[in-house]
């Protein structure tokens, strides 16, 4: 019981973080307006693949912040803050930025798939999201931290 709510809290956290337009994400749409949505699919499949492997990195830090209760009050703090500062800048920057046409081109799938794998990549705001996400929504952050908690979290951000 405890797995499903931590699927369905990291779940819908993960949502309200994938809601706004941000790299990867404008990056598999553009593929899909462009080239073709089959290319699309498997650069969002490259994308998830590596956000799989980052969650698992966040769980991993998240246990060790949990272990320092005076630590993990400061950095939950500031990862808060940074967080938020961030999120108000690239919103800001992204409605400010102009848009122009592109023609369409082919791709092969690989390329789309290994694209997707490289932006994701270069992206590692998700990494400190996650390590936020895994902290606060723990009950009273005594969790144990399981192979099968750990598949389940990372399963719920894909």
């Amino acid at each position: 019981m405890h797995e499903v709510n931590l699927f369905i809290i990291t779940f819908f956290a993960t949502l309200a973080g994938v809601i706004p337009p941000g790299l990867v994400n404008m990056e598999v749409a553009k593929t899909c307006v462009n080239v073709s949505i089959k290319a699309g699919k498997f650069k969002a499949f490259g994308a998830a693949s590596v956000v799989f492997i980052q969650a698992l990195i966040a769980i991993l830090i998240a246990k060790a912040i949990l272990k320092n209760p005076s630590f993990k009050d400061n950095i939950l703090f500031v990862g808060i803050i940074v967080l938020s500062i961030l999120f108000v800048y690239f919103i800001i920057s992204a409605r400010r930025q102009k848009y122009s046409a592109l023609q369409p081109k082919s791709t092969k799938l690989t390329q789309s798939f290994l694209k997707g794998v490289f932006i994701s990549g270069l992206n590692v705001f998700p990494i400190p999201y996650f390590v936020v996400i895994s902290t606060l929504f723990t009950p009273q952050n005594h969790i144990e931290f399981s192979w099968t908690t750990k598949l389940v979290f990372s399963l719920s951000l894909l």
